[in-house]
């Protein structure tokens, strides 16, 4: 049985500030390639089944559409990426999306990963999940992943788990600054993590999300 799901960026919009990337997805066929790449397929845990084609990724009726299927016995998930195309330092992302099945294995994500970092490495790079769903649960996940909330074990605060009707269109977000991280489900603030100027910053790395840093999205 197929796992579809949908995905569209909002129109979202502050008078204070400039929309620097926005995909409306209302051309059917293949994603901008001006703006979007593949997830290419690897060994960790959520690429190693990426399909690296368009079969599993597309534009259908106004909504960016990602399967995950089986395909003459292989698991088969899309997925995309602005790696190498757009990345950002500081602001706001919104998605707007909805999962129409209860995935049973390979999870839904909109999430960010470093382009330039301030530490070299997983977690000490940083990691930004705006939304996670996992298997049958009946709420998503939003995640920070650093080397103080992973390997030191200073989980407090820095995840946040959300009941919600997540089969109907729902807006993910986060807001980013130098100071803080701030998580959104539908408007609604669900936690926010902040940079606590650590004096042994550079050995603890509590905070990777610098003005140094700059992060693209991954679908």
């Amino acid at each position: 049985e197929k796992t579809v799901y949908t995905l569209t960026f909002t129109d979202w919009v502050d008078t204070d500030r400039c929309i620097i990337f926005m995909d409306e997805f209302d051309v059917d066929g293949t994603p901008d390639p001006e703006k979007w790449a593949l997830c290419e397929r690897g060994e960790s845990d959520w690429n190693n089944q990426m399909s690296e084609s368009y079969d599993q990724a597309y534009v259908k009726e106004g909504v960016l559409v990602l399967v995950g299927e089986k395909v003459d016995g292989i698991h088969k998930a899309g997925g995309i990426q602005t790696k190498d195309k757009f990345d950002f330092t500081f602001g706001r992302v919104e998605c707007r999306a909805r999962i129409t099945h209860y995935p049973d294995g390979a999870f839904p994500a909109i999430w960010m990963m470093p382009s330039k970092s301030v530490h070299q490495g997983w977690p000490d790079c940083g990691e930004i999940d705006i939304m996670e769903h996992i298997q049958q649960e009946p709420y998503v996940h939003q995640t920070l992943h650093t080397n103080y909330i992973n390997n030191l074990g200073f989980r407090n605060g820095s995840t946040a788990r959300t009941k919600c009707n997540f089969r109907d269109w729902t807006i993910y977000a986060v807001e980013w600054t130098s100071e803080s991280l701030t998580f959104y489900v539908d408007n609604v603030i669900t936690f926010r993590y902040d940079n606590m100027h650590l004096p042994d910053e550079l050995i603890r790395k509590q905070w990777p999300f610098t003005k140094d840093s700059a992060f693209y999205l991954i679908l």
